[in-house]
């Protein structure tokens, strides 16, 4: 059998086997192993079972994968979650969907602490939800505004995705991590517009919340201080130049672990909580990075990458239509696959074709991150909507029916960032060499 016959094969399988439910990093292992069976033998085999988790496990760059999360648990146990809720529902819970509003800031600030969209939508879910039922919001727009809400975390950095991807593609996470700061605005500024938009077209999905005074909403202000201090710590730290992000990963953990003792929140429960929430989530995410990583290298001898690539090139599509078609690509992948398992499943394989279209792998980034959010909130997998569905006790298709506006303002994010890449370009442009 031709080898790329045969990578074709096992892509085939590896995508039944995600059907059948089987957990995606074992899907990964399970035919990248075949697969490395047929092309280099037992032995060859053996070698990269062995060297693979060793070599991913010990990369430097990965080590802020556990280190953001374990950033986000603290900070959630902190209080920050809350007092960030708090601030920016009495400054704007007034307006039309306002608590909604609220929810959507919100989430934007989290995500610039936590860089994860799940562990967003969870932290989100528990503070907010009861909220918005309790002043007499939807249940399911409520829990729709909440899922498309974390969907942010996979963009505002710190992104974990951002360092994945930017491991693979040999692009600087520094600069990723810039370029996602203004899309990452503009998807919170459309959120928001589309919940006033349509709590005035119907009161009843969003009535208005609570009218504050200044001198309330002045009071709440100091509680801002913990969520500003590590984005101005983490961010500016990486933006000038004093820390890698894999470096500012750790100083923010230290931070926050700071701020969890002078608030008086630490206890030793929340801290080993913290510990063990960090670490299920790490322990899932490598699980699936080994098994990626495994199932590429079958995919390398197989020589599908460069098949497609010189495939497409004879096709002599401008490269408009190529990035359009790969973009498109994600929309059914995202039905059944997690932001990480696409990435790594689909990246080494379209690498050549964007290099050779010498594209700007920065703005490629943000452009493949967005389409990956709407995976997150689409059936069948949809991440988000599966927390919020845990959180809130709704049904997953009253989740889904609630959060499929965001899904099509999303889908219009990524069509305006893709006509003006200078939105994702211009910070890391200007970043300290």
């Amino acid at each position: 059998m031709a080898p790329e016959l045969f990578g074709f094969l096992g892509i085939g399988v590896l995508l039944l086997l995600m059907l059948t439910g089987m957990p995606i990093a074992f899907c990964f292992i399970v035919v990248g192993s075949f697969g490395l069976l047929y092309f280099v033998g037992l032995s060859g085999t053996l070698f990269n079972l062995a060297s693979v988790p060793w070599v991913q496990g010990t990369n430097f760059v990965f080590a802020a994968i556990p280190l953001y999360i374990l950033m986000g648990t603290l900070a959630e146990h902190a209080g920050i979650t809350r007092d960030l809720f708090g601030v920016i529902y009495r400054w704007i819970g007034r307006l039309p969907g306002g608590l909604g509003v609220a929810t959507i800031g919100a989430c934007g600030g989290f995500a610039a602490i936590s860089g994860s969209s799940v562990a967003t939508a969870a932290a989100m879910g528990k503070v907010t939800y009861n909220e918005m039922t309790r002043y007499k919001y939807l249940p399911r727009f409520a829990a729709g505004t909440i899922a498309a809400g974390g969907t942010i975390g996979t963009l505002i950095p710190p992104s974990l995705f951002f360092i994945i991807y930017g491991l693979l593609t040999e692009t600087s996470v520094a600069s990723l991590f810039m370029a996602g700061v203004l899309p990452g605005l503009l998807v919170v500024v459309c959120y928001s517009t589309l919940v006033i938009v349509l709590a005035k077209m119907n009161p009843a999905l969003a009535p208005h919340g609570p009218d504050f005074t200044w001198r309330e909403r002045i009071a709440v202000l100091p509680s801002l201080a913990p969520a500003l201090s590590l984005i101005v710590v983490v961010l500016g730290g990486i933006y000038g130049g004093f820390f890698t992000p894999t470096e500012a990963a750790a100083v923010g953990v230290s931070v926050t672990f700071l701020i969890m003792v002078i608030r008086g929140c630490f206890t030793w429960e929340r801290l080993v909580s913290s510990l063990w929430d960090a670490a299920q989530v790490t322990g899932m995410l490598f699980a699936i990075i080994i098994g990626a990583m495994i199932f590429n290298a079958f995919i390398a001898y197989s020589g599908i990458p460069p098949l497609i690539s010189r495939t497409i090139i004879d096709l002599g599509w401008p490269a408009a239509a190529t990035l359009a078609a790969i973009l498109l690509m994600y929309l059914p992948l995202g039905c059944f696959m997690d932001t990480v398992g696409m990435v790594l499943l689909t990246l080494p394989m379209f690498i050549p074709t964007l290099k050779a279209f010498q594209l700007d792998f920065v703005w490629i980034g943000v452009l493949i991150v967005c389409m990956m959010e709407v995976g997150l909130i689409t059936p069948p997998l949809g991440l988000n909507v599966y927390v919020i569905s845990g959180v809130s006790k709704l049904p997953l298709g009253e989740v889904f029916r609630g959060v499929f506006p965001f899904v099509l303002v999303h889908l219009s994010v990524v069509a305006i960032l893709v006509m003006f890449p200078q939105i994702s370009l211009v910070l890391p442009g200007m970043m300290l060499p």
